[in-house]
């Protein structure tokens, strides 16, 4: 097995290990509602933007490790400088998409970060 399978084999893991839910034979879950949903898309919405903003922020580091371990090699400073443009261009994209969110949302008087299900006697 090549190293990059082992590794992603071992993050694969590790995301399942952290995520499993611990289960009780106690006592039984309660049926699932639509304030649930509403509550699993406002946490899966702020996880991305959390996600969004670490992944930049580890490909700035490993950007700025590139550069200086680049030394006189004039390829790999290049390759390192992509890397961080474009891991601050991805950080800008994702911050203004949520910014413009906002902003519509103010405008318009419409909530785009809290999600809600409207059902039709409950509008």
């Amino acid at each position: 097995m090549s190293k990059a399978k082992l590794k992603l084999l071992l993050f694969y893991s590790s995301t399942l290990i952290l995520y499993v839910p611990q289960v009780s034979a106690a006592t039984p879950a309660p049926p699932a509602r639509i304030t649930g949903l509403e509550t699993v898309f406002s946490r899966v919405l702020a996880s991305l933007l959390t996600l969004v903003a670490t992944a930049s922020l580890i490909m700035l580091i490993i950007g700025g490790f590139q550069f200086l371990s680049a030394g006189a090699n004039k390829e790999s400073a290049a390759r390192a400088q992509s890397t961080i443009t474009y891991s601050v261009l991805g950080l800008m994209v994702s911050l203004s998409a949520w910014i413009i969110l906002s902003l519509a949302g103010k405008f318009l008087g419409v909530n785009f970060t809290n999600f809600s299900i409207c059902i039709i006697s409950g509008c």
